[in-house]
C-alpha cells in the first residue's frame, strides 16, 4: 500500500501530466464525460501496468486460470469470427517464427525419447497392419479420428484408442 504522502504526490503528478497532455483544452475529459479509468486507458504505461496486474492475478490463482481457459474454449467453439482470428494469428506466428515449432518438438523428443520411440513403433505397426486402428473412441464411442494412448511407454504396442477430447482429458488428469 502507498503511504499518504506518496498518494498525494502521485495525484499531483497525474494532474500535472494531464494538464500537459491537454493544454489546448483543460476540460477535455469533462466534455467527453469519461471515468477516471477511461481517462488513462490510452496511456501505454497504464496499459502495461494493467496487463502485469492481470497476469499476476491469474498466475497466482488456479481457479481463475481454469475459468478463463474454459471461457476462451467456449468462445472459440461458438464464435466463428474469433476462431478465424485465432487461426490467422497462429498462421502468422508460424510464418514469422518458422524454427520455433521445430525447436520445441526437437527439445520434446530429446526430453522424452521413450515416448517418441513408442509413438514411432505404433505408427509403423499400424502401417504394417500389426495394429488395427479403429474408427471410434474406445471410451466414449464417438466415431471419427482416434489417437493412440499409452498407459505405459515401456509396452509400446499396448495402446487404448481415444478421440482427441478423451485423450486430452486423460492427459490433464495425469499431470
Amino acid at each position: 500500500m502507498r503511504s499518504e504522502k506518496s498518494k498525494i504526490k502521485h495525484q499531483e503528478y497525474m494532474r500535472e501530466w494531464h494538464r500537459k497532455k491537454h493544454q489546448i483544452d483543460p476540460n477535455y475529459h469533462e466534455k467527453l464525460n469519461l471515468s477516471r479509468r477511461e481517462k488513462y486507458k490510452n496511456d501505454s504505461i497504464y496499459r502495461k501496468k494493467e496487463r502485469l496486474r492481470q497476469r499476476e492475478k491469474y498466475k497466482n490463482n488456479s481457479v481463475l486460470r481454469e475459468k478463463r481457459r474454459l471461457r476462451a474454449k467456449e468462445r472459440y467453439k461458438s464464435d466463428s469470427e474469433f476462431r478465424k482470428k485465432i487461426v490467422e494469428s497462429t498462421k502468422r506466428y508460424k510464418e514469422l517464427h518458422p524454427n520455433y515449432v521445430k525447436d520445441k518438438t526437437k527439445k520434446y523428443k530429446q526430453k522424452y525419447p521413450e515416448r517418441e520411440k513408442a509413438k514411432k513403433l505404433v505408427r509403423t505397426a499400424v502401417l504394417k497392419g500389426k495394429l488395427i486402428k479403429p474408427d471410434k473412441c474406445s471410451k466414449c464411442g464417438n466415431k471419427g479420428k482416434v489417437e493412440a494412448h499409452h498407459e505405459n511407454y515401456s509396452k509400446p504396442l499396448e495402446v487404448v484408442w481415444l478421440c482427441k477430447k478423451c485423450h486430452s482429458n486423460i492427459k490433464t488428469k495425469k499431470e
